[in-house]
């Protein structure tokens, strides 16, 4: 669940929003405030309410600590702990510590974030996700997923996000399919998977021919993101949460809206 706070300050809109995550959960993520100083999705300065662990030589810190996985199109993903006392090159033959995003040596990271871009993120205990920084000046932002493989995308803007709702969303390459009775779509539409809590993710697909009640008997059919009996539905993506997408017949453009 997220709290979203926006204030006017010169041409840029900030605030923070804040993402609850229970403990020993993973969750998928979006970063979507920018640092002022540098204008980047840098997770080092625009995270803020985690706990960190210590560093220990026997890498233990890897089971306790905050963590990250930023999934690369290999299948690989690259993973961060948020440690109490990570290590970092301050000009002296001996370096210092400070709290903050580091690798597996307990080293810190530049962890920047593309805009756009989901992560996994679990804490051992109950964590409260909390960006805080600048939003994008833009007006709307473009973020495009590969045909054919699953990532994870976010919206570029730290609100809620309705898939059918074109003043919040547009699809404008999307390549629908038609509905079919043996269910023979859900492998061939474009497809979104929002993840719970619980671990199930709701499914979403995007069919030609969706199915609506326009109040009368039969209902009418239009374009739009279906549930897995093919009718439109309303999927809100939260403030902060990441989401799987699968574009089909090609690439898939979202220009998301505020």
């Amino acid at each position: 669940c997220a709290a979203v706070t926006f204030g006017l300050e010169s041409a840029n809109i900030v605030g923070y929003a804040n993402k609850a995550v229970p403990a020993n959960t993973f969750v998928q993520a979006g970063a979507q405030f920018f640092d002022v100083a540098t204008d980047t999705l840098d997770l080092n300065k625009v995270v803020t309410g985690l706990k960190g662990v210590d560093y220990d030589t026997d890498g233990k810190f890897t089971a306790t600590a905050p963590h990250i996985q930023i999934p690369g199109l290999d299948g690989k993903p690259a993973k961060y702990y948020y440690l109490n006392d990570g290590w970092y090159d301050n000009g002296t033959p001996d370096g210092d510590v400070k709290p903050g995003w580091c690798d597996d040596w307990g080293s810190i990271v530049d962890l920047v974030i593309e805009e756009g871009a989901g992560f996994w993120f679990k804490s051992s205990i109950d964590a409260n996700f909390t960006g805080a920084g600048a939003v994008m000046a833009e007006t709307s932002g473009s973020v495009t997923a590969p045909n054919g493989v699953f990532v994870i995308k976010a919206n570029v803007f730290p609100i809620a996000v309705n898939l059918n709702n074109s003043t919040q969303v547009e699809f404008p390459n999307i390549k629908g399919v038609d509905y079919d009775t043996d269910g023979k779509f859900t492998a061939t539409a474009p497809h979104i998977q929002i993840p719970g809590l619980d671990g199930k993710p709701a499914k979403y697909y995007y069919l030609n021919d969706g199915w609506y009640d326009n109040g009368t008997p039969d209902g009418d059919v239009k374009p739009g993101w279906c549930d897995d009996w093919g009718s439109i539905v309303d999927p809100v993506i939260e403030a902060q949460q990441g989401f799987w997408v699968k574009a089909m017949g090609g690439d898939l453009e979202f220009v998301f809206k505020r």
